[in-house]
């Protein structure tokens, strides 16, 4: 599961898994009174009620926190750079060889895998520009076949 981290004013960070969370909250970018917003569902609650996160006991507790650092807001994850190469491939499958599509659908389940919001996308682009090609493939192919059998004078 993904999640947005909501600053203070109000400025979404993310999305980032429960890994990449954890290693903001060693930083003390995090704290258990930070609120995140569930990827998807939407669904506003505290970091320490999200499942993984890890803080130390004190932490629970404490009255005054420090206050964080400022956050990254672009979250790169592995699952992202392979939803942008499943989507470069999809444009590439579509303007020039359906192949590029087949291995777009390979990356795209790649970024799916790795967790990326953005994989999904991606495997509906490679899926569409693979059909397209198809229908316009066929479509070129029985022009072709008419304007032969005309040609010819066969028919």
């Amino acid at each position: 599961m993904q999640y947005y981290v909501i600053s203070a004013g109000g400025q979404k960070f993310g999305p980032a898994d429960a890994h990449v969370l954890n290693g903001w909250v060693k930083e003390g970018r995090i704290l258990p009174q930070t609120q995140v917003e569930e990827l998807g569902s939407g669904r506003v609650l505290f970091a320490n009620q999200v499942p993984g996160l890890m803080f130390s006991p004190g932490d629970h507790y404490q009255t005054s926190y420090p206050r964080p650092s400022p956050y990254n807001s672009n979250v790169n994850i592995q699952g992202d750079k392979f939803a942008g190469i499943a989507r470069g491939l999809a444009i590439a499958g579509l303007l020039l060889c359906p192949v590029f599509s087949f291995v777009g659908i390979g990356y795209a389940i790649a970024a799916i895998r790795h967790g990326s919001s953005k994989g999904t996308i991606a495997l509906a682009m490679c899926i569409g520009s693979l059909i397209l090609q198809v229908f316009v493939g066929r479509i070129v192919y029985d022009a072709l076949m008419n304007m032969l059998s005309g040609m010819t004078g066969g028919g």
